[in-house]
């Protein structure tokens, strides 16, 4: 089944209302090692001034892939804090910005509500190329974001 039907199905939310987001399993792997969320630490803080400042708005849902899984939704329901990407985080996620040299820059930790839907768990297919990170209804690349499906 297609990942952004099921989610709709589930949820009735509308379609254009709902951001993927693939997380690096490298990145993830070295967070994990250095006792860091992928919640708390990876999804719920993003650059700002990026183009996560349009993915996030309020009462979007975000369906999160991990390790070519569907890890986790979520419904944002708006900024919880704002500062910079260091200050925000664990200790584990400061030391894995530090280590893949990114810059303390200024940064969202957005306020996520987490939804239960069947398929958490599930691997995706049809996410392997073009690599984006994020994908949105209404972005050029249009067919990927239809393709993704969830097992």
């Amino acid at each position: 089944m297609k990942l952004i039907d099921a989610i709709h199905n589930q949820t009735g939310e509308a379609r254009e209302h709902l951001v993927l987001l693939r997380h690096s399993n490298a990145r993830v792997n070295k967070l994990r090692q250095l006792g860091g969320s992928v919640d708390t630490d990876y999804t719920f803080i993003q650059p700002r001034k990026t183009r996560y400042d349009y993915d996030f708005h309020a009462d979007r849902l975000v369906a999160v892939v991990v390790d070519d899984r569907l890890f986790s939704v979520y419904r944002v329901a708006g900024i919880e804090a704002e500062g910079n990407s260091y200050e925000l985080g664990s200790a584990a996620y400061r030391q894995l910005q530090i280590f893949y040299r990114q810059l303390n820059r200024p940064a969202y930790r957005f306020k996520m509500e987490r939804i239960d839907i069947a398929g958490i768990g599930n691997p995706i297919f049809g996410w392997t190329s073009p690599r984006s990170t994020t994908l949105r209804y209404d972005q050029a690349r249009r067919g990927l974001f239809w393709r993704i499906g969830v097992a």
